[in-house]
């Protein structure tokens, strides 16, 4: 790539939109947890059909990661892309900040996506505490994408188009004093 084109967050600006691309599951993050609730404390196996998962823990479990690039691809081109985090090991906290400017905070709000059966499941059975499941799992959202405001809508029409569901789960604003670059609003 030419060095003009790369997608660093350089590029992030107050008022820019921060959207969400769906996972399709774990996508291998966070399985040491999950082995410890599902196996340890709940004695499951892969076999079994768990009712609140719909489906067989190991299918469920074992879900295939969802690869974006043909999707992200399409974004640059078509609307622009000021930033994207791909939402893996170390999720949000980690991820995130990587591509946030000295000056700019982005501010998720908690609630504005669909949050898949298997967290739900893992976060109640479990008693995990909703901190830790944020930092862990990506909650349903495999790849967040910053793009101008006025561009929000059209992108997540193209990601449709393009077979990912999508929502606007956040902004990029100022950075207040002593605030990170990354903060959660709402509740889920």
């Amino acid at each position: 790539v030419e060095r003009s084109a790369i997608v660093d967050g350089t590029a992030l600006r107050p008022g820019d939109r921060v959207i969400g691309l769906e996972s399709s599951g774990l996508h291998s993050n966070g399985y040491s947890l999950v082995r410890e609730v599902v196996f340890e404390k709940l004695k499951l196996r892969v076999g079994d059909f768990v009712p609140e998962l719909g489906g067989c823990l190991g299918e469920v479990l074992l879900t295939p990661t969802r690869i974006y690039v043909r999707q992200v691809l399409e974004l640059a081109a078509s609307v622009g892309v000021h930033g994207m985090a791909h939402i893996t090991g170390g999720s949000f906290p980690e991820k995130v900040p990587r591509i946030v400017p000295p000056g700019c905070c982005v501010v998720l709000r908690k609630g504005t996506w669909e949050v898949p059966a298997v967290f739900r499941f893992l976060q109640d059975r479990g008693d995990i505490a909703e901190e830790e499941m944020f930092s862990t799992f990506n909650m349903g959202i495999g790849m967040i994408v910053v793009t101008s405001a006025d561009k929000c809508s059209p992108a997540i029409d193209n990601l449709g188009r393009l077979g990912v569901r999508a929502w606007p789960i956040g902004w990029v604003e100022e950075r207040r004093p002593g605030e990170g670059a990354m903060r959660f609003e709402g509740a889920m």
